[in-house]
């Protein structure tokens, strides 16, 4: 799929020897061909599906020419939980007012 996806059928050819699925093959001979229908038709085929999810995403945007405006993957924004840094600051709070208080007795 990849090198389907750089535009060189020839390579993806080559990259499949011995026991491959025949949906490789048909996809390569889909998009050797320009047959858009098929490709698509492939590309959501289980086999292709249950590969790398990158890798399946980058399936459904193949044309002849290779992959298209394949949107560029977002990886979900690290979440902190607003719990944790309440905790947090109460804790610093906390500590804060019992070392003030015994700075005060020592004296």
């Amino acid at each position: 799929i990849l090198h389907l996806a750089r535009g060189d059928s020839v390579a993806a050819q080559q990259s499949i020897q011995g026991d491959v699925s025949l949906v490789a093959e048909e996809l390569i001979a889909a998009v050797e061909s320009g047959d858009e229908d098929a490709i698509r038709k492939l590309a959501t085929h289980g086999d292709v599906v249950y590969l790398d999810t990158e890798i399946a995403r980058i399936a459904r945007f193949l044309t002849q020419d290779g992959a298209e405006n394949v949107p560029a993957s977002n990886p979900a924004p690290k979440k902190t939980p607003a719990s944790t840094a309440v905790t947090n600051s109460s804790m610093f709070k906390n500590s804060a007012s019992k070392n003030s208080g015994s700075l005060h007795s020592e004296r």
